[in-house]
């Protein structure tokens, strides 16, 4: 009997078109949500000794980065000083907030992350006490990437 329920739609993130989003990284939008501006959901492969230079967000309040494949080197910071890069590794979940500059880099095995913007709001309390302030709803200086 067949089921009066609708099905899980399961999608192959390789299916979805590549797009170049920094120098050395491609990325693919899984979701455009309605978190604007930045609301955009996305997967970023980084290459072997692939690096992202620093960057922005023009997200409303975080982006919730999760490590699928790593380790992926990370450092806040406006300059790319690869001293101040630190190795996080699979199922590492970093929460960049609003107003950060950041840089990363992959190692011999390349990255996969996943970033979700997202509202403080939506997260547990006991996070968003560990939370910085955020800044100005202002975007950064660097060109706003998802």
């Amino acid at each position: 009997m067949p089921s009066t329920h609708p099905s899980t739609l399961v999608v192959n993130p390789a299916e979805l078109p590549r797009q170049p989003v920094h120098a050395g990284a491609a990325q693919r939008c899984i979701l455009l949500s309605s978190l604007q501006p930045g609301g955009i959901a996305a997967l970023t492969e980084i290459p072997p000794h692939g690096r992202i230079a620093p960057h922005g967000h023009a997200h409303p309040d975080l982006v919730l980065l999760l490590v699928m494949r790593g380790p992926v080197l990370y450092a806040d910071g406006t300059h790319f000083d690869a001293s101040a890069l630190r190795p996080h590794e699979a199922g590492t979940l970093l929460l960049i907030p609003r107003g950060n500059t950041h840089y990363l880099a992959a190692q011999e095995s390349g990255a996969l992350l996943l970033a979700i913007p997202t509202l403080r709001g939506a997260l547990p309390a006991s996070l968003v006490a560990r939370l910085p302030a955020l800044e100005p709803t202002d975007p950064p200086t660097a060109a706003a990437q998802p």
